[in-house]
Order: C-alpha cells, then structure tokens, then sequence
C-alpha cells in the first residue's frame, strides 16, 4: 500500500479486482460485476483476469437475472461516471476514450518512428533499424 502515498491506484484497483472474485465465488453475481466494472474503469490491470473471471461465471450457472442486473448497474456506474466529462453522448466519449488509451499493444512496437539497436560494438554507437 505504499505506493498510494505517491497517488498510484494499484492498491485500490487489487481490492475491488479481488472482492469481485470473492463475491462471484460466493455467488452475488448482481454485486461482483459493478465492482469488477470499477476496478477496470479506474485502471485496467485486471483486464489479464477476464477469462478466469468468466470460466467462473459459467461454471457457476448463474441465474439470467442476476446477470442482467450485474450488467445494467455496471452500464449505470459508466453513464454516471463519464457524463460529467463527456461533451454529449457517454458511449461515443467512452469508445473515443478506449482507442486512445488503451491500444493493442501486439505490434506497436512496429509503429515506433525511431527504433534503435546496438551494433554490438563496444563503443555503444546506435544505428538507426
């Protein structure tokens, strides 16, 4: 937790990503989803854990309603949480957000303009790739 002293959200996003497990392992559906919703929202770490999250949501069986529910709290905590920065339309602003911020990282390293490799000399001169 020392890294809050120096304004990081890790510790925060680990606890919601970890009490929505546990609410999901215990089957509050309704309730795990919002939360893992937040921990994503605030800083998306936990976006590795998706597929485990959903092997353990099907391998529950969860009733549709608790999942609807989970799902459209989820899409109000977006609407809430973005309108007060979004010009108009939250869903527009959300997607503009997400490409911008979050890119695929599979390949970027090729759209880099100045790449830099040592040519193994000891001297440490670069050449450009």
């Amino acid at each position: 937790f020392i890294s809050s002293v120096w304004g990081q959200s890790d510790s925060l996003v680990g606890i919601l990503g970890l009490i929505s497990f546990l609410l999901l392992i215990k089957g509050n559906l309704a309730l795990s989803m919002p939360i893992l919703f937040l921990s994503l929202y605030f800083k998306p770490n936990w976006t590795i854990f998706i597929p485990f999250y959903l092997a353990i949501l099907f391998l529950g069986k969860p009733k549709i309603s608790k999942f609807i529910t989970g799902l459209i709290v989820s899409i109000l905590l977006f609407i809430l949480m973005t309108r007060p920065f979004s010009d108009s339309n939250v869903f527009t602003y959300g997607w503009r957000l997400f490409q911008e911020r979050y890119p695929i990282p599979i390949g970027a390293w090729r759209t880099s303009r100045k790449r830099r490799c040592t040519t193994g000399k000891a001297s440490g001169t670069y050449k450009n790739v």
